[in-house]
């Protein structure tokens, strides 16, 4: 997902040096990457939330 992120950066940057920021794929390639970024964001939370679980799984429940 890094990888996508980057390549949709630097086609932006690009694009964005070619046509101007108020142009319609400029405008489309920064709303991609607001996507790809939100959807990374939402999985790293998930997977930090699994770790968590999993971790919770392995440890011993403590004596009382």
């Amino acid at each position: 997902m890094k990888k996508h992120i980057s390549n949709l950066h630097r086609l932006h940057q690009k694009m964005l040096a070619r046509y101007g920021e108020n142009d319609n794929l400029v405008l489309q390639l920064t709303q991609e990457i607001k996507l790809a970024e939100a959807a990374q964001q939402e999985s790293k939370v998930g997977s930090d939330r699994r770790q968590q679980r999993d971790q919770q799984l392995a440890s011993p429940a403590p004596l009382q």
